[in-house]
């Protein structure tokens, strides 16, 4: 069956989310999303405005400071064009491109009405999606969706892969607008497609609204000049659940679903702005429940949320930011208690607003000028702020350990401290031009440009085990597949017999690299116990679902097996290459071991005890060299 972490939502250098803070209680357990998908999720970055739709990434660590010879972990090429912001889920950042193929040809002119500044088509496209290593930077995978001309331009500094993807763990949503909307397997196989036609954009400035994925449900706005609506689809097969018209004209804001009953309560409601109007629709039949007015047209802005309070601008033909408290909320709000506070000044145009521990972070349309407010009363702390060396900003600012980043079109990003007196902390400036919003997971920052793809980070001292803990969370990620095929065929979970197998052979890899054979049998039995207990409790979550059991099976010894004959074996090799290296397995590295190991069914505790045994391997020569992982 699909297990299903069910979470999340959308992006875009210029949208908005789907799995909003309001989702997110603190670490509160969920029907849903459970204590151990929760922290998983906290760990992934699986939209544009990061795991609480927000732009915080409340476990990163990122740099404060880099440049192009500085703290730059890889720097990779990025064929074509492409505007949306990458998502991350576990060891891949995926993300989506419009790669120009074919001879030019006579440049079609945009005929919308009011078009002006419009980049020209001349062009086929190859829209794809990708998946890029977080270890190296390397390609994983370049899947092609679809091949054809663009039926209509877009504005010069926009791109023909503006929407961002989302991603649950399981489900890769990628969004390309008039060319379609494609639910991928992580490994690339296309699941599903739909195609809604045409998008008859404003001006012809190009497409940029992107999907929401929440539970087992993805949600697109379509609005444009054309008849416009709002469709929900399943996540597995891509088919309409409902579908509502809407009296909108072209916006680019994306929806964000809050859920302040807890997860699949039920209650969940899709936030969507648009012109003139901050729309609430109930999730399982897209009736409307509540509406408040006032904003511009051209909205590009997306909401963001703590609870049951929605905080939403827009600035094109006029200034508006406000904050709404949706409990309890029906019909028109406008002019209501309901609204808690507005302003109609300083407020944002392309970026989206930062929404970090009770505080609103939001742009001057898209200039340099950043605002700080208290989302409860809307009060200014301290105000504007003129940020040095920022000019245009198309990315949304995003924050994590205390610090708030802001990168604009030029490769400039300024590092501020998140305080009531904010301290620029550093200015940055890399070789390239960013659209996309900054990507944050783990000690990485990922900055998406117009050339380039960049990983910064500070550097480790000595080797690295980022290698080992990858196989390891990849090893261990095959035990549903392990679990699904021994419960289909009638199988026990404990085969002792293969254990022995795998234990000898651990041990024989391990003399031939040049380790300590029974420390790393010692290490390889946890692992066994650890694939034995993720085993049992799919098992026993499937039992009240025996619908579950449906799913084709991965075949144990075709499939399986010879995948993770071949990770075990790179496995001990990463270990060799970390210990001839000088690297030991010190305490130090056991909250990277933690946010690494994300393998749903697997308890902190089990992932402590595994890295205490891996932290006993040596090198054969030296069996006491590092001692323990202290």
């Amino acid at each position: 069956m699909w297990i299903s972490c069910l979470l999340f939502c959308v992006g875009l250098a210029f949208g908005g989310p789907v799995f909003s803070e309001a989702s997110v209680p603190g670490d509160s357990k969920h029907r849903i999303a459970g204590a151990d998908e929760l922290s998983e999720l906290r760990n992934q970055w699986p939209q544009w405005r990061g795991p609480l739709a927000s732009g915080v990434a409340p476990n990163a660590r990122p740099p404060v400071t880099w440049s192009e010879t500085e703290n730059v972990r890889w720097k990779v090429d990025l064929p074509g064009q492409g505007h949306s912001t990458p998502v991350i889920w576990g060891e891949h950042l995926f993300l989506t491109l419009a790669v120009p193929v074919g001879d030019a040809f006579e440049p079609v002119r945009a005929e919308a009405a009011g078009a002006h500044d419009n980049a020209e088509v001349s062009r086929r496209y190859a829209f794809k999606a990708a998946a890029i290593r977080r270890s190296d930077g390397a390609t994983a995978w370049s899947r092609t969706v679809r091949t054809e001309i663009p039926w209509q331009g877009r504005h010069l500094s926009g791109s023909f892969a503006s929407p961002s993807p989302v991603t649950d763990g399981e489900v890769l949503v990628a969004p390309f607008g008039s060319q379609g909307i494609y639910g991928l397997s992580l490994d690339g196989e296309v699941l599903w497609e739909r195609d809604f036609g045409v998008m008859q954009i404003k001006h012809a400035h190009g497409e940029g609204g992107s999907p929401a994925l929440y539970g087992d449900t993805v949600v697109l706005a379509w609005d444009h000049e054309g008849p416009s609506f709002l469709v929900a689809l399943d996540r597995k097969t891509g088919v309409d659940r409902w579908r509502i018209q809407r009296e909108q004209g072209t916006s680019w804001s994306t929806p964000i679903v809050i859920d302040t009953d807890g997860r699949g309560s039920g209650k969940a409601t899709v936030v969507v702005a648009g012109t003139d109007q901050l729309r609430g629709h109930d999730l399982a039949t897209g009736r409307e429940l509540w509406h408040v007015g006032g904003l511009s047209a051209n909205v590009v802005a997306s909401p963001v949320a703590v609870g049951s309070r929605v905080y939403a601008g827009s600035s094109y033909e006029h200034q508006v930011f406000f904050g709404v408290e949706t409990e309890g909320a029906q019909g028109d709000l406008t002019g209501t208690e309901h609204v808690l506070w507005s302003r109609s000044r300083g407020t944002p145009y392309v970026p989206s607003p930062l929404l970090y521990d009770g505080v609103l972070y939001f742009h001057n349309h898209y200039q340099g000028v950043l605002t700080r407010v208290d989302a409860a009363e809307g009060h200014e702390r301290p105000g504007p702020m003129r940020l040095p060396g920022i000019r245009n900003v198309y990315g949304s600012p995003v924050a994590a350990d205390g610090r708030v980043y802001v990168t604009d079109l030029h490769g400039t990003t300024v590092v501020l401290s998140h305080s009531d007196e904010p301290e620029v902390l550093a200015r940055n400036q890399l070789d390239d031009s960013f659209s996309a919003s900054a990507v944050l997971a783990g000690r990485d920052l990922y900055l998406r440009g117009h050339s380039f793809l960049y990983a910064l980070a500070e550097p480790t001292a000595g080797p690295s085990p980022m290698p080992a803990f990858q196989l390891i969370h990849e090893r261990l990620s095959h035990m549903r597949d392990v679990a699904l095929f021994k419960a289909q065929n009638g199988l026990a979970v404990e085969d002792k017999e293969r254990e022995k197998v795998v234990l000898e052979k651990a041990k024989q890899s391990a003399s031939a690299a040049g380790l300590d054979p029974e420390s790393v049998a010692s290490f390889y039995r946890m692992q066994i116990e650890a694939a034995k207990a993720i085993q049992s409790r799919y098992l026993a979550d499937w039992a009240s679902r025996p619908e579950a059991l449906a799913e084709p099976a991965k075949d144990l010894n075709a499939e399986i097996r010879p995948a993770l004959i071949r990770i075990g074996d790179e496995l001990v090799a990463a270990l060799a290459d970390f210990s001839e290296a000088g690297g030991c397995f010190r305490s130090s590295f056991l909250t990277l071991f933690l946010e690494t190991i994300t393998v749903e069914h697997l308890t902190e505790d089990e992932e402590r005890l595994l890295f205490e045994s891996m932290s006993g391997i040596n090198l054969s020569l030296s069996p006491t060299r590092c001692g323990s992982a202290g």
